[in-house]
């Protein structure tokens, strides 16, 4: 697991206003959050979070794939899943991480669609030569009020079922088609599928999701004249899950511009909705901090670990069953103000508890020996 937090750059800050910043970078691994109205008898001015990497202000997105997950992607060969999970309060900049600016210009472009161009080469170089002919696919999936939803079709019905891939693990799958990525415009085209159907859902914006990049593989089998090569059938050889965590302060947001969540009956009813949906989600931060510290305490026995507890951990259990044969990235994105500074900390501290179950487990193995 590596922690990895992205400062929110374009957001207007002067020391003359109340809105100033109050997020310090001390180093390319420490963070430092400056609390409004502290005691200074109490010593609690500031509050320190160690990190994995900080990305620098000046970073480019092309600096920042570097960073993240050019050497990831590249592991997908190997059979190493990847898992990145995005956190941020609303308009942090969760989507402009994953999409960029941008998602349709090459130097604008985030960490999603350079990730797409660079399985397409990849898959190129690999279908060179061997006998193996390996193509890139797409899922996308929305999960609102721990009901899961096919982005690309609004009236599919999604079920959850495990069955085991090409290696003998179990790993999860679902009744959805997947869309074959041959070329960049075939992402570019998914991605507006995606749009026109979430703009029927005002609820899109309280909603987890999910983008499944999948590598997969078919056998060659020559026939007996020599002249012509039938495939066998496909399966996925690894995937790479590209999550966008919901906040609940997104609620909060939509409730002051007086927007409808689903429900347009009376009040009652819609408070009742938004309560559900509230305890939906922070229930999937919870599963998730949960999980992650069964993962590290239970890794090297069998012991049952609740991933069914929560759609989004059963999606993508195939990263979490198994540290050492995947990649999980945490990245939290912080809008540095003091406007916003309460749910920085939220953020941050999110990210600190998933980190402490991983160092917690390695300090008690250190112990063991």
């Amino acid at each position: 697991l590596e922690l990895v937090a992205k400062l929110r750059t374009d957001v207007a800050c002067t020391p003359a206003t109340a809105d100033r910043r109050c997020v310090e970078i001390v180093s390319n691994k420490d963070i430092r959050v400056h609390k409004k109205d502290a005691d200074p008898i109490k010593n609690d001015t500031f509050e320190t979070f160690q990190l994995h990497s900080v990305l620098p202000l000046e970073s480019n997105p092309n600096q920042e794939y570097g960073h993240i997950l050019m050497n990831r992607i590249e592991q997908l060969q190997e059979r190493k899943n990847l898992l990145l999970l995005t956190y941020g309060q609303y308009r942090s900049g969760k989507s402009h991480a994953l999409f960029g600016k941008n998602y349709r210009s090459i130097n604008e472009q985030g960490l999603l669609p350079r990730a797409v161009q660079h399985l397409l080469c990849m898959v190129s170089k690999l279908n060179a030569d061997g006998d193996r002919e390996f193509t890139v696919a797409m899922r996308v999936l929305r999960i609102y009020n721990d009901r899961v939803f096919d982005a690309l079709n609004a009236n599919a019905d999604v079920r959850i079922v495990d069955k085991k891939n090409m290696n003998g693990q179990i790993t999860c799958t679902t009744n959805t088609q997947i869309t074959t990525i041959t070329r960049i415009e075939d992402f570019e085209r998914t991605i507006s599928t995606i749009s026109s159907v979430d703009t029927q859902h005002s609820a899109s914006a309280l909603s987890h999701f999910v983008y499944t990049l999948y590598l997969q593989c078919q056998n060659k089998h020559q026939t007996t004249n020599g002249d012509t090569i039938k495939l066998g059938p496909k399966c996925i050889y690894s995937q790479a899950h590209f999550v966008e965590i919901a906040s609940s302060d997104k609620l909060t947001a939509l409730q002051q511009k007086s927007q409808t969540l689903y429900c347009s009956s009376p009040r009652r009813n819609a408070l009742k909705s938004q309560t559900t949906i509230r305890k939906f989600l922070h229930r999937t931060l919870e599963s998730l901090i949960t999980v992650f510290s069964f993962v590290h305490q239970n890794k090297n026995n069998n012991n049952y670990i609740s991933y069914r507890n929560n759609k989004l951990t059963h999606i993508v259990k195939d990263c979490l069953t198994d540290c050492a044969a995947a990649n999980v990235v945490l990245l939290l994105t912080i809008i540095p103000t003091d406007k916003h500074l309460q749910e920085t900390l939220k953020t941050l501290h999110f990210g600190e508890q998933i980190l402490y179950s991983q160092k917690r487990k390695q300090k008690n193995d250190k112990s063991d020996q």
